[in-house]
């Protein structure tokens, strides 16, 4: 919850309007806080469970396709679907020439063999009202055992998009315009430069992250506090031994 304040702040600043917030456990008190439109919803799926894979430890989160199906069952526009732990920078143009955006990560980390981490990260998907078929192939996937959101969406769309064609393609799924956006813009998680920063992981602790929204409000070094808090030196200090 202490990501998803900061979250609803941004959207109201850059778009002026209160963004949808879907409720899978709030308490009462924290629901009338929020300035948004908060829905309550059941899933069929275990969500808050991590998942061992080759690359990491992964939160499910497979509730998100659900969101999103109810999502089209209210409203007639497109989404910008972003976690909890997402703050917008900017106003972002996220385009118009796809039904569905993914951001795909990139240079070293960048790892298509690795299907739960090494490809997308989807704490970031834009998704256009002619996408419910692949909404609907993404919510059967997130029914499978052991598998997380992120693994789902790469099986789904591994059916014909070439990952190595690379960011800013645009490449079919069943009729629908898939594009590749990349993390370093659009789901910045290295608190670089991106327009959408993205405090995954241990990012969102409680005293890590209030600091680091702290430092972004103030215009500063979000990468080097983040690297002062976790006890990292600088690069260039590692390389030195200073």
């Amino acid at each position: 919850f202490h990501c998803l304040v900061p979250l609803v702040e941004s959207v109201w600043e850059h778009y002026g309007r209160a963004p949808i917030v879907y409720d899978l456990g709030l308490t009462p008190e924290q629901r009338d806080s929020l300035r948004a439109e908060v829905i309550s919803i059941d899933v069929d799926v275990t969500f808050d469970q991590w998942v061992d894979a080759e690359g990491g430890t992964f939160i499910q989160a497979t509730h998100k396709p659900m969101c999103v199906h109810d999502y089209w069952q209210r409203y007639d526009e497109p989404m910008v679907l972003v976690d909890a732990d997402c703050f917008f920078r900017t106003r972002v143009d996220f385009g118009s020439d796809y039904d569905v955006a993914v951001t795909m990560k990139t240079g070293n980390g960048l790892d298509l063999g690795d299907t739960f981490g090494g490809i997308l990260n989807t704490g970031v998907i834009v998704l256009n009202n002619a996408a419910e078929p692949l909404v609907a192939a993404w919510v059967e996937a997130c029914h499978e055992a052991g598998t997380t959101d992120q693994k789902a969406m790469v099986d789904v769309l591994a059916e014909s998009v070439d990952w190595s064609a690379g960011h800013g393609s645009v490449q079919a799924w069943r009729g629908l315009r898939v594009k590749l956006l990349d993390t370093d813009t659009y789901n910045d998680f290295h608190l670089r430069d991106g327009d959408v920063f993205h405090f995954k992981g241990g990012r969102h602790d409680a005293a890590t992250f209030a600091e680091l929204i702290a430092t972004v409000r103030a215009g500063k070094n979000v990468r080097n506090v983040y690297k002062q808090l976790t006890g990292r030196r600088p690069w260039y200090k590692r390389l030195f031994g200073r």
